[in-house]
């Protein structure tokens, strides 16, 4: 079934990886981000032929945002089968040096946001019969890392999430599931690398995973597109490390 979905997220790195394989596979979208000039080059780039692309602006922090995103997506194709919760920020310190504001903001991005999605998003999936609930974790909940307390913590809320929405909406045929990518190449990871020591800290990292290399985007999105197909429709409250063999939940 080639289902409606909304992908937050969909302006760049992961999220357009995202865009371009559920494009391919035939599914209408919703490209969602809160920088709608770089969803709508996205869009653009999709080759002719496409599903119908609708592009919204979303900040994930606004119930209002959210919700007009979403009548939006389904005013113009119909329904909503499905949402990927990519949308994430991150900015990187230590936690005794997380101030108050770094701490709201990391938490209202990364838990909140997938939160408030997918409970504005709840009763289209309901009326559209069955869904499809991918949320994007990240590895640094699984496994830890240096300097992003708060960033690690929200995205563990996030697995918790989708733990939770499994067993409350198996009752609607939602299936809800999580992709947790390990170190990925796109533009946040150097942004991080840069803030340290660039190319060669990316490189350290690269040797500590088994098959030698960081993530590409795509890496992900395949994981990603999976679960939102017919073929994933018994599986649900997954947890799903794409890491390269680096956490081995």
């Amino acid at each position: 079934m080639t289902r409606p979905l909304l992908v937050t997220g969909a302006g760049g790195g992961i999220g357009a990886a995202v865009v371009e394989q559920l494009a391919a596979a035939g599914h209408p979208l919703v490209l969602a981000d809160r920088d709608a000039a770089a969803a709508e080059r996205v869009a653009a780039a999709l080759p002719p032929g496409r599903p119908a692309v609708v592009v919204a602006e979303m900040d994930v922090t606004s119930t209002a945002s959210v919700r007009a995103a979403i009548a939006r997506g389904v005013e113009q194709l119909g329904a909503l089968g499905g949402v990927v919760n990519n949308a994430g920020w991150m900015e990187p310190r230590p936690l005794a040096e997380t101030d108050d504001e770094l701490l709201r903001r990391t938490l209202e991005v990364n838990l909140e946001g997938p939160l408030r999605v997918a409970r504005e998003a709840l009763p289209e999936l309901i009326r559209f019969g069955s869904g499809r609930i991918v949320n994007v974790a990240s590895d640094g909940a699984l496994s830890g890392m240096s300097n992003i307390a708060a960033y690690a913590a929200a995205k563990g809320g996030v697995i918790a999430l989708t733990r939770a929405l499994t067993l409350e909406l198996a009752r609607h045929q939602i299936t809800v599931n999580t992709v947790s990518p390990g170190p990925t190449d796109t533009p946040l990871l150097g942004a991080t690398a840069d803030a340290e020591d660039g190319a060669a800290v990316v490189a350290r990292i690269a040797r500590a995973i088994p098959l030698r290399r960081v993530a590409l985007p795509d890496d992900v999105a395949t994981a990603i597109a999976f679960f939102c197909g017919d073929g994933a429709g018994y599986l649900s409250g997954q947890i799903l490390s794409v890491s390269g063999g680096l956490t081995r939940p």
